[in-house]
């Protein structure tokens, strides 16, 4: 009996030997990128939006603006973004994403760093579709947020 069942692993272990490198290699490859992913889990954010949308999420260490300067700011930086002028944009976004916002300003904020992401993928790709992103938000910013226009704050 148990020369039988060394004959029958035997003839398992001949079966499963072909498929062991295979098998090995599939477990370094799943473990490097485990290492990889876990390492720098930013990287795996590839879209520039979505990176934006992490940092809008998780700002908590730029000041806080009372209710007028945080107008006066973003007026001041939507004044900045322009669809005839994209090269600010990157720096616009920057400032945009030091700040910390309250509630009552966080629909702005968000829309006012997407149209500067969108002016800054354009200014690096010239892709029109980018543009014509950023013109849309832009456009809605001006309707929506009078005072982001208004010279007297």
């Amino acid at each position: 009996m148990e020369h039988q069942s060394q004959f029958y692993m035997k003839k398992l272990v001949n079966k499963i030997k072909p498929y062991l490198p295979i098998a090995l290699l599939v477990i370094i490859l799943v473990i490097a990128v485990l290492v990889i992913v876990f390492k720098n889990p930013s990287s795996v954010i590839s879209n520039s939006n979505s990176v934006v949308n992490q940092k809008i999420i998780n700002t908590k260490t730029g000041p806080v603006f009372d209710s007028n300067k945080y107008k006066k700011l973003a007026r001041d930086l939507f004044a900045r973004l322009s669809p005839d002028d994209p090269s600010l944009a990157q720096e616009v976004k920057k400032e945009l994403l030091d700040v910390t916002v309250s509630k009552e300003f966080k629909e702005v904020h968000f829309e006012l760093v997407m149209a500067s992401a969108s002016l800054e993928d354009y200014s690096l790709s010239r892709d029109e579709k980018s543009l014509d992103k950023a013109k849309i938000i832009l456009a809605k910013l001006k309707k929506d947020y009078s005072w982001l226009t208004d010279k007297s704050l």
